[in-house]
């Protein structure tokens, strides 16, 4: 039986990541995109005490299985989690202190950041562009609840796929139902996230987008 997935609300997802300062709870780096973790794995479960900030190569750590187990226990993580709020409390209660002009402690902000759920009809798509420049990265996180196909392009290359059905694509995962992963972009312009359900029944799709400026 397949897990309910709800999506995690902007207000909530907000809040955790402002409560970790935009950084994983296991490596803490700065200026690294990050995705919101279920720790007990129910997508539906989206209460703050069961919601973990992971980098991409973290998130892919815990929920990935390595021989008969997983590099990073439920236990872990939530050890990870809480000791890593509680320094943030203490960091932030210690700003006042802190050198105005110092960049170590900066924390690096997407462009923008969020999370949708959209139900496509047989042979539906829906797009998602943004408007970004050479370098700036993209992090998204796919899930469904049938196969979908997934393809990044520009907007003109969209316009073509549109008019002919076909054109040069970026990036292009057919029959996926899950998917996490990032993309560089490579030339200033109109980019295009596309999701296409090619069934005859309705998928229901749910996303995380991120989008970050080039170092």
């Amino acid at each position: 039986m397949k897990k309910s997935r709800i999506s995690v609300p902007q207000s909530t997802a907000a809040k955790l990541l402002f409560q970790n300062r935009h950084r994983c709870c296991v490596c803490r780096e700065p200026r690294k995109p990050v995705h919101i973790h279920h720790i007990d794995e129910n997508p539906a479960n989206n209460y703050l005490r069961n919601l973990a900030v992971l980098c991409l190569d973290h998130h892919s750590d815990v929920t990935g299985s390595e021989g008969s187990g997983r590099n990073y226990s439920v236990d872990e993580i939530l050890l990870f989690k809480s000791t890593w709020e509680a320094e943030c409390v203490e960091w932030s209660s210690s700003s006042d202190d802190s050198d105005a002009d110092s960049t170590e402690d900066e924390t690096v902000e997407p462009i923008q950041s969020f999370t949708k759920r959209v139900k496509l009809g047989d042979d539906e798509h829906y797009t998602q562009d943004f408007d970004l420049e050479e370098g700036d990265q993209i992090t998204f996180s796919v899930s469904s609840d049938e196969p979908i196909d997934f393809m990044i392009m520009t907007k003109r290359q969209y316009n073509r796929w549109a008019r002919d059905g076909e054109g040069r694509l970026f990036v292009d995962h057919s029959d996926i139902t899950a998917l996490e992963d990032s993309f560089e972009v490579p030339t200033d312009g109109n980019w295009v996230l596309l999701f296409c359900n090619n069934s005859d029944d309705e998928v229901v799709v749910d996303f995380d987008i991120s989008t970050w400026s080039a170092e």
